[in-house]
């Protein structure tokens, strides 16, 4: 079993880089993904319509 004194100091770790950060690793990378599958489906959206223009 893991003791108190390390999960308190990884809780107050997680604390300090949402304070310092606005948000912890893991939700940055959550938003990170969320934003490459935007740019991901705007680019197969208008793919075609830039082909078709440098045609």
């Amino acid at each position: 079993m893991v003791p108190d004194s390390i999960i308190s100091r990884s809780h107050n770790m997680k604390n300090f880089l949402k304070i310092r950060h606005g948000q912890t690793e893991g939700e940055a990378g959550g938003t990170l993904a969320v934003a490459l599958l935007a740019v991901m489906f705007l680019a197969a959206i208008f793919a075609p319509i830039i082909a078709c223009a440098i045609r």
